[in-house]
């Protein structure tokens, strides 16, 4: 329950619902979870939080934070993994690392999702930080003519060199979080007839997705997600799909009131 301060009686309490854990990012900048019906106060970018309030979703991903499982080693090429390897920007949980071969060719981890909705809306995000390398991002609707593309700059956060092929569209944009850690999202737009989309994460070594792999550069990687028409706040996984419900706030006793204004503060 969200209890009010202003006024003190009046039944102005909010109680909340939502019937599932769920994450936030807490005043000791780590992403946590939080307790089935459990308002979560957000710190993300503020001091002063704000009560997070989302739809419900799900992670079509499995595995989230171990990417040395086999849900995804079967789309890894020309990479090694060393799991459990750094802090990572989520509570209690190391982050890998992707290490390229000394090959020269594409040094990618890719993954499809299937069965997906012909004209709908995904979402593909992951939490990355630079070991040498920069990351080069594509999502592809059903096949390579229609697909969107990008370049992260795991310095700065900054995003360059973004593409649409084909008749696919979306976005790209990337959230700083606390030791050189960046939240990648990027977004896509089926196609009529598309069903499937597959993530691709290349290595990019400051002019190409393609090139002579050092054996010893790479970047660290945790938290991948995709989720239906937007992301979400991080919804971690392990051998299957999960779903965060909606969170629900509601006021009772409120006899005549036909307008409510809530205003949530942080009285510490």
């Amino acid at each position: 329950k969200l209890v009010a301060m202003k006024p003190l009686i009046g039944g102005f309490d909010l109680s909340v619902v939502r019937g599932t854990t769920a994450t936030r990012y807490n005043s000791s900048s780590l992403i946590e979870n939080v307790a089935v019906d459990v308002p979560r106060l957000d710190y993300f970018g503020v001091s002063c939080p704000s009560v997070l309030v989302e739809g419900q979703a799900t992670n079509l991903f499995l595995q989230s934070e171990d990417l040395n499982d086999s849900f995804w080693t079967g789309g890894q090429s020309r990479i090694t993994v060393t799991s459990d390897a750094v802090a990572s920007p989520i509570s209690g949980v190391l982050a890998d690392t992707f290490t390229s071969d000394t090959a020269n060719g594409t040094h990618i981890q890719s993954k499809g999702r299937t069965g997906l909705t012909s004209g709908g809306s995904y979402s593909f995000s992951g939490f990355f930080k630079k070991n040498g390398y920069d990351l080069f991002v594509t999502l592809r609707a059903n096949n390579n003519s229609n697909k969107i593309s990008f370049v992260v700059d795991l310095d700065s956060g900054g995003i360059s060199a973004f593409t649409e092929v084909g008749a696919a569209t979306g976005t790209a944009s990337v959230e700083a979080y606390p030791n050189d850690w960046y939240r990648v999202i990027a977004n896509v737009n089926l196609i009529t007839g598309a069903t499937s989309v597959t993530s691709q994460l290349y290595m990019w070594d400051g002019s190409s997705e393609s090139f002579t792999g050092d054996g010893v550069s790479g970047y660290h990687i945790t938290g991948l997600q995709f989720e239906e028409t937007k992301a979400t706040s991080y919804i971690p996984t392990t051998t299957t799909t999960v779903t965060r419900n909606a969170d629900v706030m509601s006021v009772t006793g409120l006899s005549g009131i036909t307008t409510l204004t809530e205003t949530f503060e942080d009285d510490t």
